[in-house]
């Protein structure tokens, strides 16, 4: 399996996407003297990469300052060489078969997904790549996950599943991809409240509203108008907070609220009122 990923030219081209954030970082960040950071490129000979994509493996970014002329070089993935990606598959993988076992030989029957990122943009701004990255953080680990905690549940005929959603499903402008994992989550929710209610199993969804955690303050600075027009938006005039969501989420894992499935609780301060459907 890994020598054949290394013969898939969409792998090389994760490298790069990656590669291009790392130096899109460190440029906006600037020389530490204040100075601008300018393109400075150096070569460097391809390691392991594909014939078709060597061109995009024939130099490194790097960066000097237009002011102390200090070169900058951000982090790289790309030329660690075809041994060193073969040994970080195997690890991975080797790491994916060992939670599975885990998972079989330990009673969890308590399970919260709580994992997000956010890949802001319109829609003529969104990467392929972007969109991958986000269906397997929102949609594929919390699937693997199920798979492997369903049969210890289903023995002890008791369960209590909660993903984290977010109040974004509704729609926000800049969160296409944001919004349809997130939606896409509240889809799995659902459908498995009908498949495991059965066995005692219950699933419900938390979706928060604004949170002030450190990735909301990353996109909304603290007195920013963005900050400003988010807190217009919300009844209770006030940001929500991590202890607001997780009340949320003990409530649906009590043993005792077993008649409670397939909901989605918003956790957002009034924000979704005349969006979510009753």
């Amino acid at each position: 399996m890994c020598h054949a990923l290394l013969q898939d030219p969409n792998f090389f081209r994760l490298l790069l996407r990656i590669d291009e954030e790392l130096a899109g970082k460190l440029r906006a960040g600037g020389c530490s003297c204040g100075g601008v950071l300018h393109s400075a490129d150096y070569p460097r000979k391809p390691r392991g990469c594909l014939a078709e994509v060597r061109s995009q493996f024939e130099s490194r970014w790097s960066f000097c300052c237009n002011r102390c002329r200090k070169r900058a070089t951000s982090m790289s993935v790309r030329f660690l060489g075809r041994r060193v990606y073969v040994a970080l598959m195997v690890v991975l993988a080797s790491t994916q078969r060992a939670q599975t076992r885990v998972a079989s030989s330990l009673e969890v029957l308590n399970l919260v997904h709580n994992a997000g990122a956010v890949k802001p943009g319109l829609v003529g701004q969104i990467a392929p790549q972007d969109l991958t990255v986000l269906v397997n953080l929102h949609l594929t680990a919390p699937l693997l996950l199920i798979q492997a905690l369903l049969p210890a549940m289903r023995n002890a005929h008791f369960g209590r599943i909660v993903t984290i959603s977010s109040r974004a499903l509704l729609g926000k402008v800049n969160r296409s991809i944001y919004s349809a994992t997130k939606a896409g989550l509240i889809g799995f929710t659902r459908t498995w409240a009908l498949e495991f209610g059965a066995d005692g199993i219950t699933v419900n969804s938390v979706a928060p509203g604004p949170i002030a955690t450190e990735c909301y303050k990353r996109q909304n600075p603290p007195g920013s108008q963005q900050e400003r027009d988010t807190l217009h938006m919300i009844a209770v005039d006030r940001l929500g907070t991590p202890d607001d969501v997780a009340r949320a989420v003990m409530f649906f894992l009590e043993p005792q609220n077993g008649y409670v499935t397939g909901q989605v609780l918003y956790v957002c301060g009034g924000s979704s009122i005349g969006a979510a459907p009753l």
